[in-house]
């Protein structure tokens, strides 16, 4: 196993997404890593999904506050990275799901083919 962070980008989850995304750390938990969900918001006042589902997981939950109306990820992830400290860093959407442990394991991560809905890059 690698040193490694999943940052998993989340804004205005619908019910849908929502019932995804606790899917997903469900099993993304499993791996006993470091994550770090990002939620972009309007305010520190606004119904965050962490009151729902993050309270019931072991990550780190970081609120970005954003006027915009839409999700801007790359601004997610370059603000979060600015957090992280591990060998690799783990990108993620928020209602992607694979068998994260069998590439979790793979001892040759960096070699990973990067999809418009993961990636794994070492810093």
């Amino acid at each position: 196993m690698c040193d490694i962070t999943i940052i998993i980008p989340i804004y205005k989850l619908c019910e849908f997404r929502k019932r995804n995304f606790n899917f997903l750390l469900e099993h993304i938990c499993k791996l006993q890593c470091n994550v770090i969900v990002a939620e972009q918001t309007i305010s520190l006042e606004h119904d965050h999904v962490n009151k729902n589902i993050i309270s019931k997981y072991n990550v780190c939950h970081k609120l970005y506050i954003s006027r915009e109306d839409t999700i801007h990820k790359s601004w997610l992830l370059n603000n979060v990275l600015k957090e992280v400290n591990t060998e690799y860093t783990w990108f993620v959407d928020c209602d992607w799901f694979t068998d994260y442990y069998k590439i979790y394991e793979n001892e040759n991560i960096q070699c990973m083919i990067f999809t418009n809905h993961t990636a794994c890059v070492k810093i």
